[in-house]
């Protein structure tokens, strides 16, 4: 009796051995090869977010296009 017990042991020895990361999101763990939190939905990378682009990048967008709209209605007159 004292073997099946060892090997059961043995079998959960091999969940400790899982490797999690923190969500970017939400901060909670999440197993390494998962593409989604579990907790709060988000994608842990950005390989499989969507391609959904960062705030950052909208807005230096929005402030070319406007810095050049205001160049050529100052100099255009």
């Amino acid at each position: 009796m004292n073997d099946v017990e060892e090997e059961d042991e043995g079998d959960f020895g091999d969940l400790d051995s899982v490797e999690t990361e923190p969500c970017p999101c939400c901060g909670k763990a999440v197993f390494e090869q998962a593409e989604r939190c579990p907790n709060c939905g988000s994608y842990i990378s950005a390989d499989d977010s969507g391609g959904r682009r960062p705030l950052w990048v909208v807005a230096g967008v929005v402030i070319t296009v406007g810095a050049i709209l205001m160049v050529w209605v100052v100099w255009g007159r």
